[in-house]
């Protein structure tokens, strides 16, 4: 499967989430509790990813998990994408006719560790 395969017809939320946990947590046993699942289950779905895409988006180094620059372009659209669907859930809980504000707030990607 190409990369625009997997874009346009089989990326899920649920892989979105976990790779902004990987990112996150820095390794995957933690992203693994943050998401409630099981490390070797974890690490089995970014491995299909990663064929899926044909690429490596993290390397595995001693002290975790690392992104490629792959890995940093579709982890930042992974929280773009979230963080529009968290927005959509927002506006969609409102009543009707209550007109809603929204302040968009900028930050620069920073990586601290």
């Amino acid at each position: 499967m190409s990369v625009n395969d997997y874009i346009h017809r089989a990326i899920r939320l649920r892989h979105l989430r976990l790779l902004v946990a990987i990112d996150d947590a820095g390794r995957l046993t933690r992203a693994a509790r943050l998401l409630h699942v099981t490390q070797p289950a974890l690490s089995k779905a970014l491995t299909e990813i990663e064929r899926s895409i044909g690429m490596p988006l993290f390397d595995r180094t001693p002290r975790g998990l690392s992104p490629t620059a792959a890995g940093t372009t579709l982890i930042r659209a992974a929280r773009a994408a979230l963080a529009e669907i968290e927005r959509a859930g927002v506006e969609l809980r409102q009543p009707s006719g209550v007109a809603m504000r929204v302040l968009n707030v900028g930050a620069m990607p920073t990586r601290s560790r």
